[in-house]
C-alpha cells in the first residue's frame, strides 16, 4: 500500500508543478509573436509620453494632443521577449511615468509588435502628493 501512496504523491506534486509553471508563464506577458509576425514587412517605430494606464498586460501612453486638446493616446501588450530598460520590472512604472516605446506596426492593419520599453523619468513625488489631494 505504501509504494501506491507514494506513486500517487509523486504525480500530484508533479501536477502541481506543472500548474506552477504555466501559470508563470502566462503572468504579465502574452506569448512571443510568430515568427511569421517577426518577418512580416512593417515600420519600426517609437513613440515618447507618459504613461496613462496599465495592466498586467500592458501599458497605455499619453503621446500628444490636437489643437481641441483631444489627446492621443495609444496601447501596447507586453510580450514574453519585450525588454525593458531603466526599471527592473514593468510593476515598477507607474502613472504619470515618462517612457518610450519602440515597437514595429505592420503593414495592412493596427497591429504593433512592442520590443521595448524604456523608462525616462519617474513622476515627481510633489506632483503625485498634490494630485492626490494629501497636500491640501
Amino acid at each position: 500500500m505504501k509504494p501506491i501512496k507514494a506513486i500517487q504523491d509523486k504525480i500530484q506534486d508533479k501536477k502541481e508543478a506543472d500548474k506552477k509553471a504555466a501559470e508563470k508563464k502566462v503572468k504579465g506577458a502574452l506569448p512571443a509573436p510568430e515568427e511569421a509576425d517577426e518577418k512580416a514587412e512593417g515600420t519600426v517605430k517609437t513613440v515618447k509620453g507618459t504613461v496613462s494606464g496599465m495592466s498586467r498586460y500592458g501599458i497605455a501612453v499619453e503621446y500628444g494632443q490636437d489643437e481641441k486638446f483631444t489627446a492621443f493616446e495609444m496601447w501596447a501588450n507586453y510580450l514574453s521577449n519585450t525588454t525593458l530598460s531603466g526599471a527592473k520590472k514593468f510593476s515598477e512604472l507607474a502613472y504619470g511615468d515618462t517612457v518610450e516605446l519602440t515597437y514595429k506596426e505592420l503593414k495592412g492593419g493596427g497591429s504593433r509588435i512592442l520590443k521595448s520599453v524604456k523608462l525616462i523619468s519617474k513622476k515627481p513625488k510633489e506632483a503625485l502628493l498634490s494630485a492626490s489631494g494629501a497636500d491640501s
